[in-house]
C-alpha cells in the first residue's frame, strides 16, 4: 500500500509513463491507469541479437543441457525445476543456473538433498558474453517464474536459438505470440515441467535444428 501511495503523485503529475510489456502495465490498479490513460506507452524490453549471434559455441552430441538465467529469489521459482529434474531422474540432463541471490545457498541444499549435485551446476553471476556462451550451447532454456515484467534472460535465449519450456505467465504468453519453439506449463507443477523436458530431450536431430531456426 506504501509503495502505491508513493507512485501515485508521479502517475499523476508525470509526462509520459512507460510500460516494459503490455503483461506490466495490466498489473497497475486500474485508478492508475485512468489517470495515465493518454499519456502511457509501452516500449519492451530488447537484447543486441548481432552480438549474441557471434557465439561460435555449438551443442554437444550425447549431451543434454538445460540452462536457467535468474536472480536466486523465490519469485523466479528455480525450486521447480530442480524437483522436476529429479522426478525425471536421467543422468544425462543436467542443468546450468547462472545467478546469484538469496536463495542459493538453499536452492545448493536442495540439489543435495535430492542428490542432484553430478547433475546441477551453479556459476553465480557471469557476464553477459558468458551467459550467451552458455545459452548457444544449451538444447533447453527454463524460466518458472512466478512473476516477471518483460524478461530479457528469456529474449536472449530466443535471440540464442535455444528452444524454451516457460512458465504460463502473462508477460511469458505476451512473449509466446508467433513462436511455436516454447512450451508454457503450470508454474506450480514440477510434474508437468519434466512431461515437456523429455519432450524436447527425446525428440529427433532435424526437429531440433527445425526449433532453433523458429527460435
Amino acid at each position: 500500500f506504501r509503495n502505491k501511495v508513493f507512485l501515485l503523485p508521479i502517475f499523476i503529475f508525470f509526462d509520459k509513463v512507460i510500460f516494459c510489456s503490455e503483461s506490466s502495465k495490466a498489473s497497475f490498479p486500474k485508478l492508475f491507469l485512468h489517470i495515465i490513460r493518454n499519456k502511457s506507452q509501452c516500449i519492451y524490453n530488447g537484447v543486441d541479437s548481432n552480438l549474441i549471434n557471434k557465439s561460435n559455441s555449438s551443442i554437444e552430441p550425447n549431451h543434454f543441457k538445460i540452462v536457467t538465467v535468474s536472480r536466486l529469489i523465490k519469485t523466479k521459482n528455480i525450486a521447480m525445476i530442480i524437483k522436476a529434474l529429479k522426478l525425471i531422474n536421467n543422468p544425462k540432463l543436467n542443468l546450468t543456473v547462472i545467478g546469484d541471490g538469496s536463495e542459493k545457498n538453499h536452492l545448493i541444499e536442495l540439489t543435495k538433498q535430492l542428490d542432484l549435485k553430478k547433475n546441477i551446476s551453479f556459476l553465480g553471476e557471469i557476464s553477459r558474453k558468458e551467459v550467451y556462451k552458455h545459452l548457444a550451447e544449451s538444447n533447453l532454456f527454463i524460466s518458472m517464474s512466478i512473476t516477471e515484467g518483460f524478461p530479457v534472460a528469456v529474449l536472449e535465449a530466443l535471440a540464442s536459438g535455444t528452444p524454451l519450456i516457460l512458465s504460463n505467465i502473462g508477460p511469458h504468453i505476451e512473449i509466446l505470440k508467433s513462436k511455436d519453439c516454447i512450451k508454457l506449463v503450470d508454474k506450480n507443477s514440477p510434474n508437468d515441467l519434466s512431461k515437456e523436458v523429455l519432450n524436447f530431450f527425446e525428440i529427433g536431430d532435424k526437429e531440433v535444428k527445425e526449433l532453433r531456426q523458429k527460435c
